[in-house]
């Protein structure tokens, strides 16, 4: 059969060699069976030396103040990474002999900004955990004053604003309470009698000297005596009309008789002067002086609301819902079986690197066998 030219003729060739190779394999196969087992055996008995270690994984939440951290994550986990020196196998074997236990790693975790992630390797779970313990510790410590300076200021805030609120209470309000008592019980009174005074016995004498010099008046003088009791019941404007009508009465009078015309202007400058002075005097104080004390007391009873609501803000700052201390959250994550030395992992990869190192040394025995008698039948 004749082979075309163009058709590939290194097929059966490598079929050939890949049957010598395994030729090859199978005909030395106790070497590939020591030099595996040899190293698979090194493996074992480096397992059986090697003291196994349990790994403890921590989550500890940095410590805040409200919404601010106490420290930047990366600073606090650079910080625990150099006192405990995470990046130096040779402290780690110190710190194993010497307390059971070594941190092997602090790291900033990607999903939370406020959170590091401890993993600590010890003799057992307990003393691993002891380990995380010290570290949490050490970072509590190291940023304690901090949140102690912070509630000290606040609770000297929070006693500062108590007693300006007891200031208020017991001081500030009574005295303004005082104030209007005082305004009450003797001016207000004072101007009353002098009111009274005027409208119970002078306006009185003044009528009784008028009957006196002129009974013709009597239509005058009871129209006047009206007046005056409508004025005691009237407002101010009604009192410009009674005041008005009295003129008019008082000038008919003046045209009767000079006494009575000077009887009567001295009741007009009464009613139209001194009573109504009066009378603005007290209404002043009532709506001036007294409004005014007791919006400076509203005043001060809003600021005590003020006072309640930031001393309410303040005890809520301090409170453990808005200022903590680092702290491991979630507790603390432990295995039943050692973490170190990965025992299955370590006996298969030396069993394969055997494995493959056996084949190696096999196919470059029989390279060097192959090429001894080329040269020494040459």
């Amino acid at each position: 059969m004749q082979q075309h030219p163009n058709q590939p003729v290194c097929i059966e060739e490598d079929e050939i060699d890949l049957i010598e190779l395994l030729r090859t394999i199978k005909r030395r196969r106790k070497i590939i069976y020591k030099v595996t087992g040899a190293i698979t055996l090194l493996a074992i008995v480096y397992l059986l030396f090697k003291t196994p270690l349990y790994e403890v994984k921590a989550n500890m939440r940095i410590g805040f103040i409200g919404e601010k951290l106490l420290v930047d994550p990366t600073t606090l986990a650079k910080t625990l990474q150099s006192v405990y020196h995470t990046d130096e196998p040779a402290f780690k074997s110190k710190e194993l002999n010497a307390s059971g236990a070594y941190v092997d790693a602090v790291k900033t975790s990607r999903k939370v900004k406020n959170f590091l992630q401890i993993v600590t390797y010890g003799l057992d779970n307990d003393k691993a955990i002891a380990k995380t313990k010290e570290l949490v510790s050490y970072a509590q410590k190291e940023y304690q004053p901090k949140l102690d300076q912070y509630i000290l200021n606040t609770k000297n805030e929070i006693e500062r604003l108590k007693i300006q609120k007891k200031n208020i209470l017991e001081i500030t309000i009574p005295n303004l309470k005082t104030q209007i008592k005082l305004i009450e019980n003797q001016k207000i009174p004072m101007i009353q009698k002098k009111i009274d005074f005027y409208k119970k016995y002078k306006l009185k004498e003044i009528d009784d000297k008028i009957k006196l010099y002129q009974q013709k008046l009597q239509e005058y003088n009871e129209a006047l005596k009206m007046l005056y009791s409508q004025f005691n019941k009237s407002d101010d404007t009604k009192v410009m009309i009674a005041s008005i009508q009295m003129v008019n009465y008082q000038n008919l009078i003046l045209s009767l008789q000079d006494k009575i015309k000077a009887l009567e202007l001295q009741k007009v400058q009464i009613n139209e002067e001194t009573i109504p002075n009066l009378l603005n005097q007290q209404e002043q104080i009532k709506l001036v002086q007294i409004k005014k004390i007791n919006d400076q007391i509203l005043s001060q009873k809003n600021k005590i609301t003020q006072i309640d609501n930031k001393i309410k803000v303040l005890e809520y700052n301090i409170s453990p819902a808005n200022i903590q201390n680092s702290k491991v959250v979630g507790g603390f994550i432990t295995k039943d079986h050692p973490a170190k030395p990965k025992r299955k992992l370590i006996v298969i990869v030396a069993f394969v690197t055997g494995l493959i190192l056996s084949i190696f040394l096999v196919f470059l025995i029989e390279f060097w066998e192959e090429n001894k008698k080329r040269l020494e039948e040459a």
